[in-house]
């Protein structure tokens, strides 16, 4: 065989590897919905968010984001609780805001924004 065939052949074999692993694994999300961050420059309660791959999968990856007020270890916290080959758990805080100094003074509520966390999971 020439070596142009053999290139070509390598290719089709490399590309038929990749998609056919690619194809194997399915990313889901979960979403805590939102949360309340704490009032002032408090941080709120800790909350949690996990995923259990279903019988036979495996997880692959995962990863936590913050969209909303927050982002992930700014002004909040990010940590992974418990990660197995079946199992993954996250715990997250949101800290709230202090600026705008007298308007925050009689409100115990105030400075309090919502943000959402979504856990990624690839699983095998």
């Amino acid at each position: 065989m020439s070596s142009k065939i053999l290139s070509r052949f390598f290719l089709a074999f490399l590309a038929f590897v990749v998609l056919a692993g690619s194809a194997r694994a399915t990313t889901y999300q979960v979403s805590s919905g939102p949360k309340t961050s704490g009032s002032g420059s408090a941080f709120s309660e800790e909350y949690l968010i996990s995923y259990s791959a279903p019988t036979g999968k495996k997880i692959a990856h995962h990863g936590l984001t913050l969209i909303g007020d927050r982002r992930c270890n700014a002004w909040s916290t990010c940590r992974v609780v418990k990660a197995t080959s079946t199992f993954v758990q996250y715990a997250f805080s949101l800290q709230g805001h202090n600026e705008g100094g007298f308007l925050f003074i009689n409100n115990p509520n105030s400075g309090q924004r919502d943000s959402t966390a979504l856990l990624t999971v690839e699983v095998e």
